[in-house]
């Protein structure tokens, strides 16, 4: 992901509306924008955003952010204080700390903001939903519409506008914005060991960038499989996914295949309406190799966010392809995946050797050194999160 310089002192003063995403965020008068609509935010919780935004990319720790909206003669507890207060600004933007999209949490450092920002250019303007009209001449009233020809002329301007009424009709959305979804595991029909778990984490990194969805935090799935008394780890079927959606009562869940046809490969995305079961709308790419299998998961993600409701200029956006978010190492993202599943399994030091392995195959690969950072702040290795932080930007 491209990340923005900071922000000089001068430039806010110039720029106070800074913007990323589908926001805007007037500086001058603490005031938030959502495709032009006011979102209430709280004076400390906009005031963090604020700090965060004119240092995109950077680590602000959290004794900057005590220094700046806390004065030394002011008694409060700022850890509990703080942390509500970045709660309700992840609210706000409809971001999770689990799958952040702009705010990263750097565990006992502090934050980090890693959506792109602009503070200069008009606002990107929002794709209507309607079909482009076009002007249609009319005729001038001394026209005599009893010639045939002109008759004929009317009668298919009349049949191309009800095609068009039609069109515009039938284009409603899916899904709702902001909606959450399920993600069901990959379904790997080809024996290669190398697509296991690893499609599903590219995946829900590809969805974690559309402003438009909201993937289920694998938190929440935990939590619910621990409520329905299965094990945590267990592997999300389409029966299962089904049940977890309904269970929190969401909309969509999404599940994928991969088939082997001679050399080529098969990539298949499915989206199932929770409540009926049924299929909502689904996509397909082949790929010519192995190593252009990221490439056709790319493609059939894109047509899924368009099928689901999401505006073709919104994917334009923020569709980084895979190998430029990640890698393009099938086999670093293995062991990314790897790694992933024994964090969340609140397995830290068993996670360190796969996320390592995955820089040394791929020495580029950014979100591996965040997640090497992240553990090692866990485990209180200071030295070796802020070495692994700002490695990629060294």
């Amino acid at each position: 992901m491209t990340l923005n310089s900071g922000f000089q002192m001068g430039e806010r003063k110039q720029n106070p509306v800074l913007r990323f995403g589908v926001f805007e965020a007037s500086l001058s008068s603490g005031e938030l924008r959502k495709h032009g609509l006011l979102i209430r935010v709280p004076s400390q919780p906009f005031k963090i955003l604020a700090i965060l935004l004119e240092r995109p990319g950077d680590v602000v720790t959290r004794d900057d952010l005590r220094k700046n909206l806390w004065s030394a003669e002011t008694f409060v507890d700022f850890e509990h204080s703080l942390n509500s207060a970045v709660k309700k600004l992840r609210e706000a933007l409809g971001d999770s700390a689990e799958n952040p999209r702009y705010i990263e949490t750097l565990p006992r450092v502090g934050y980090r903001f890693i959506a792109s920002v602009s503070s200069n250019g008009p606002a990107v303007p929002v794709e209507s939903a309607a079909m482009e009209t076009a002007s249609l001449a009319v005729p001038d009233h001394s026209t005599r519409l009893a010639y045939p020809k002109l008759l004929a002329i009317a009668a298919a301007f009349l049949a191309v506008g009800g095609l068009i009424w039609l069109a515009v009709r039938n284009s409603r959305p899916l899904i709702a914005q902001q909606d959450s979804i399920v993600l069901a595991d990959f379904e790997n029909r080809t024996g290669d060991a190398a697509f296991d778990g690893t499609l599903k984490r590219v995946l829900e990194i590809e969805f974690t960038q559309s402003p438009y969805l909201r993937v289920l935090p694998e938190q929440d799935v935990r939590q619910t499989l621990e409520y329905m008394r299965r094990r945590p780890d267990e592997p999300i079927t389409k029966p299962l996914g089904l049940e977890i959606c309904q269970r929190n009562a969401m909309q969509a869940m999404l599940s994928g295949s991969i088939s082997s046809l001679g050399k080529h490969y098969v990539v298949t995305l499915e989206a199932m309406n929770c409540a009926t079961g049924s299929v909502l709308t689904g996509a397909t790419a082949e790929a010519e190799s192995k190593e252009r299998v990221l490439e056709a998961l790319d493609n059939t993600s894109a047509k899924i966010r368009r099928k689901l409701g999401e505006s073709l200029a919104s994917i334009r956006k923020f569709a980084t392809p895979i190998t430029e978010a990640t890698t393009g190492s099938l086999e670093a993202l293995k062991m990314f995946a790897l790694g992933d599943d024994l964090r969340r399994q609140g397995k830290p030091v068993e996670a360190l050797p796969f996320f390592q392995r995955a820089v040394e195959i791929d020495p580029q690969f950014t979100l591996a050194y965040g997640r090497l950072g992240s553990v090692y702040a866990n485990l209180n290795e200071m030295g070796l999160a802020r070495q692994y932080l700002k490695k990629p930007f060294n």
